[in-house]
């Protein structure tokens, strides 16, 4: 996440990672060495094998982070539970459309993530 000159906020990849598709037509990433901040990685990351999803799940992490107050040791235990799919009691979110779309761009495995064009279509429009 960059700031403009103006404030405006810029999401950007910085393309670290490359595509490819399995025999059976799955597409997958693939990175080589661990890239990014280990705190807000998605589960699959130390798999070595992922999509675009992981992206979702840091997307969800970032949201978190923006709209709830916490210290430093609250925010590792609870994306530390994010990643093995526990719950979060500590994490109190009012709105109830934040909410959902932080529950679905959190989940533990990356197939019931959604994807980016599914994140704006609902929860943007």
């Amino acid at each position: 996440i960059l700031f403009d000159a103006t404030g405006t906020v810029k999401v950007c990849d910085l393309g670290i990672a490359s595509d490819f598709s399995t025999e059976d037509g799955r597409e997958l990433t693939k990175t080589r060495t661990m890239i990014g901040t280990p705190l807000y990685a998605a589960p699959e990351q130390s798999s070595w094998v992922y999509n675009s999803k992981v992206d979702m799940f840091t997307l969800g992490l970032i949201c978190v982070d923006l709209h709830v107050r916490m210290s430093a040791a609250t925010r590792n235990k609870a994306f530390d539970n994010y990643r093995r799919g526990l719950p979060n009691d500590e994490i109190v979110i009012d709105e109830e459309h934040t909410k959902e779309l932080i529950t679905r761009l959190t989940k533990f495995h990356c197939e019931e993530r959604p994807t980016c064009r599914e994140v704006l279509d609902k929860f943007m429009n």
